[in-house]
């Protein structure tokens, strides 16, 4: 279930002068919702619906004998949104590149991270 928020606004608020009022939520269905007055009494509300960086992968192929070359696709939604990459491939070796290819010249079984981040927003998220 979804929380509800309400905003009220005094009418002296209404008063000569630029005045703005923000309103902003955070979490799976994050939301901003803003109002400005453009200084002769109109207020014009604007609204944004925010998904959230979800990080997610797939790789190909997922087994084979050494030396063994997978390659691994970002598909974080909403696509677009990440900016910066890192993949741990189980080993202590990293990459910063948004699709990595990696050959592992062990057999064994590793555990892929991915983690993605929007540098603009600050948001982030970790897959493994």
């Amino acid at each position: 279930m979804g929380r509800r928020v309400s905003l009220a606004l005094p009418h002296p608020l209404l008063n000569s002068g630029h005045r703005q009022v923000v309103m902003a939520g955070d979490g799976a269905g994050r939301f901003l919702l803003a109002w400005q007055d453009d200084s002769n009494g109109t207020w014009d509300v604007y609204a944004s619906l925010f998904q959230p960086l979800l990080a997610d992968f797939s790789s190909a192929p997922q087994v084979g004998w050494p030396p063994f070359q997978a390659v691994f696709t970002d598909t974080s939604t909403p696509a677009g949104e990440a900016n910066s990459w890192l993949w741990d491939f189980g080993n202590d070796i990293t990459s910063t590149l948004q699709h990595p290819v990696y050959t592992y010249n062990t057999a064994g079984y590793y555990t892929v991270t991915q983690f993605v981040t929007d540098t603009t927003t600050g948001e982030w998220d970790t897959l493994v």
